[in-house]
């Protein structure tokens, strides 16, 4: 019997390194079509036995129905909320994604947001350019011994508690998977979400989305936030209800957020969120690092090729 060969349909952007190992891998044939809409997607899914996805791909019940072949969905990042995971399990078809290999990149940029906020850096950047030099409109504030909530303590937590604690801030994180002696490995104390909420300075939000956490930074939640503390959004859009945001930015419950991701991506552009002063919006960038990219790659084509095999 000849050997079989399985074709992989790559419907987002993929790494060079992750494509060569695909595309040199005998049992393959590889296609790329980038940007399909979702007609052209169900029209031509039927003749695949995987697909290779991003974030932007929904992966729907009538997508995966229409995948009569399909054995594999693979997904380059953490979340699978684009995946109807149900429909999946049902027809026997297996998801695999990459939840590691973007976490340094991911922390780092959470990271960065947080210091942004404190020194409001991109408002005094667009401030030089246009001429100005109002230096008293920019007395930010140090993140020496303030109180860093982290929500979620997987990978993307730990690695962001480990960088606020070289800064000397104090961590805290809510996460009702790990144990206290975990976090305390980690330099942070374990709280209920309520405390954390009340005490935290910043709060970042790095916890996957499911109903549980859909819309977690809602108005009674923030109602038990300190007075004028920031937050920081690198993880799912739909974490935080966006009306309730905008109301407690109003009203200066909340100082300063920085939000990377949205519940529709890319937003609208008359988008009262990624337009309000007080924000600095950024186009879903926590894994737009060369490594991760390279790591992501690699490790979900060697994931596939092992699938396969």
């Amino acid at each position: 019997m000849a050997d079989l060969t399985y074709r992989i349909l790559v419907c987002e952007s993929f790494g060079a390194e992750g494509l060569a190992l695909l595309k040199n891998y005998k049992k393959f044939e590889v296609n790329i079509a980038l940007e399909l809409k979702k007609a052209e997607l169900i029209q031509q899914i039927p003749s695949y036995d995987c697909i290779l996805i991003r974030s932007q791909t929904l992966v729907d019940r009538e997508l995966i129905n229409a995948g009569i072949k399909l054995k594999l969905i693979a997904r380059a990042g953490v979340g699978v909320n684009n995946i109807d995971m149900n429909c999946a399990k049902e027809r026997g078809i297996t998801v695999i994604n990459t939840p590691s290999a973007n976490s340094i990149s991911t922390a780092e940029f959470a990271f960065g947001l947080m210091l942004s906020l404190a020194r409001e850096i991109p408002a005094a950047r667009q401030h030089v350019q246009a001429g100005l030099w109002d230096r008293a409109q920019f007395v930010g504030c140090e993140l020496a011994y303030k109180k860093l909530g982290i929500v979620g303590f997987g990978n993307v937590g730990r690695l962001l508690a480990a960088r606020a604690k070289a800064f000397c801030m104090s961590v805290a994180a809510f996460d009702p998977a790990i144990e206290h002696a975990t976090m305390a490995d980690f330099g942070a104390e374990k709280l209920g979400l309520e405390e954390l909420l009340a005490q935290s300075d910043i709060i970042s939000l790095h916890c996957s989305l499911n109903q549980h956490t859909q819309n977690l930074i809602n108005e009674n939640n923030i109602a038990l936030m300190k007075p004028g503390m920031m937050l920081i959004n690198t993880a799912r859009g739909e974490l935080i209800n966006e009306n309730a945001l905008l109301a407690a930015l109003e009203r200066g419950n909340i100082s300063k957020a920085a939000i990377d991701v949205y519940p529709q991506e890319p937003p609208a552009k008359n988008s009262l969120l990624i337009n309000h002063p007080k924000i600095i919006a950024t186009p879903h960038l926590g894994a737009s690092t060369e490594e991760a990219q390279k790591r992501v790659a690699t490790l979900l084509a060697e994931q596939t090729i092992s699938f396969f095999s």
